[in-house]
Formats: structure tokens, C-alpha cells, sequence
């Protein structure tokens, strides 16, 4: 093991050391402190090998560091671990826990570290989709300034606005928009298979009407036709479905104001 091969493993140890010992209960500490210097003397006699394992460890630190949003310690392991590795079978990276957590500081801490923000898990979901499905207005904020794909679509065309307007999370949709975002992009998700739908029709499917007001009064097509359906068509609730025949009486009054003058 060369110098710096053996710098990172010291160092990886020591922060490895400190996570058993935070992890670890009074009748664990003597096995784990035995365990860790056992296990750093037997390093010496071996190369790559033990450093993979430790490093490995370090991955699974920065993961409880995350969860715990604990970012002076995933600032510290980010030091020596490269961000972008899979925490599941999903696909999952460091940052879309962060993300489904809501640990603004230490998406900050992934995203400077050199973390992918448009990596996809196994569904095509990055972690502005994730931001988006979850509510995480501030997220979705930070993604964006860090350069996030506002329109990037998933493996079923849905796009993170779509996903917003799903989950009825209005401050998503807000942000969204504000960002940039596509309001007629066309789509279709797990939960509504029609293809060509757009973030509008999906929030008055659901009934939300204050995604619905926020996406009309930010220029949505309200006459737009899918598979033969109209916006009133989609609408699932009275209160959204009289949100929009006023919205389209007025705005037909307007036009024909328009046309008399």
C-alpha cells in the first residue's frame, strides 16, 4: 500500500471508528474498540482489499449521516468518498435520500462534493422528482439553482411538475414554475396511463384546486383536448370543476368583449 493509499485508509478508520462508537451501546464499545485496532493492525499486511472494505463502511457512514442529517460528519466523510454510488436496489444515490429527507444542508454539502443532481434511479427518477413527489419546496429551490433539468422526464414521461401537481403540492408546483418549468409538458405516469397529459390535467384529476389556480393563472391552456378529453372532463370534484366553467366564462366574456370593440 503505497503513502497516500495508506493516508486514506488511516484517515477513513479513524472516521469509520468514531461512527461504530457512535452507533455502538455500552456493551458493544470493548468488542468495537478490540475489533478497530485488530482490524488496523491486520490492514498493514494487506493491500486494496481492506481499503475497499473500509471504504465501503465509510459509504453506509455517509448514508447514517444523512439520515440523522448530520452534515459536519457528511461533510468530513465526503473528504475521502466519492458521492455518487447506490445506497439500494433502486438505484438510489446519497443525494435522493437527502432529498427525501429534506436536509437542505446537506444537499448543499453532496451537490459541492460533486454529486450528480440529474442521476436517475431505476425508474428514471432524479432527485428533483423526488423533491417534487415529496413536497420538498426548498429542495426543489436548491436543485435548481445547482442547475437541475427542470423538465428531465422519468421512464414514463412525467416530468417533476407533473409529479407535483399529482401529490397536490402547490409550493412545488410554484417553485417549479418559477424555475422554469414546462406547464404543458405531456406525459403520463404510473397512476394515469393516458399518454399527453399535462401537469394541469393531472391537478384537476385529482382536485387540487390550488394547483389548478396556480398553473391557470401561470398560462396553462385550459382548451387544450386530450384523447378527446377536456380540462372539465378531468375535473373530479365540484369545487375544481366550477373553479374552471369560471374561469372559462370569463375568459370567454373577455374574448367577446374583445371582438365587440
Amino acid at each position: 500500500m503505497n503513502f497516500v493509499k495508506k493516508i486514506t485508509f488511516i484517515t477513513l478508520s479513524l472516521i469509520v471508528f468514531d461512527g461504530m462508537l457512535l452507533n455502538a451501546g455500552d456493551g458493544d464499545l470493548k468488542y468495537s474498540i478490540s475489533q478497530f485496532y485488530f482490524d488496523l493492525e491486520k490492514a498493514a499486511a494487506l493491500s486494496d482489499e481492506r481499503l475497499s472494505q473500509i471504504r465501503a463502511q465509510a459509504g453506509f457512514e455517509i448514508v447514517e449521516a444523512i439520515r440523522l442529517g448530520n452534515s459536519t460528519r457528511l461533510e468530513l466523510l465526503l473528504r475521502f468518498i466519492n458521492p455518487n454510488f447506490n445506497i439500494d436496489a433502486d438505484g438510489w444515490t446519497p443525494l435522493h435520500l437527502a432529498v427525501l429527507r429534506g436536509h437542505v444542508v446537506c444537499i448543499h454539502a453532496l451537490i459541492n462534493a460533486g454529486a450528480n443532481i440529474e442521476a436517475k434511479d431505476n425508474e428514471g427518477f432524479t432527485p428533483l422528482h423526488v423533491a417534487a413527489m415529496e413536497g420538498r419546496a426548498e429542495c426543489v429551490k436548491v436543485l435548481a439553482d445547482a442547475g437541475s433539468n427542470i423538465d428531465v422526464q422519468d421512464d414514463t414521461l412525467g416530468t417533476a411538475l407533473h409529479y407535483a401537481a399529482i401529490e397536490g403540492h402547490a409550493d412545488c408546483v410554484s417553485a417549479l414554475i418559477k424555475a422554469g418549468a414546462n406547464i404543458e409538458a405531456q406525459g403520463h405516469t404510473p397512476s394515469h396511463k393516458t399518454t399527453g397529459i399535462t401537469p394541469l390535467n393531472m391537478a384537476a384529476t385529482f382536485g387540487y384546486v390550488d394547483c389548478v389556480k396556480i398553473l391557470i393563472e401561470s398560462g396553462a391552456n385550459v382548451y387544450a383536448v386530450c384523447k378527446g378529453k377536456t380540462i372539465l372532463d378531468f375535473a373530479s370534484d365540484s369545487q375544481t370543476k366550477k373553479l374552471l366553467e369560471d374561469y372559462l366564462t370569463k375568459d370567454t366574456e373577455k374574448t367577446l368583449r374583445k371582438l365587440h370593440v
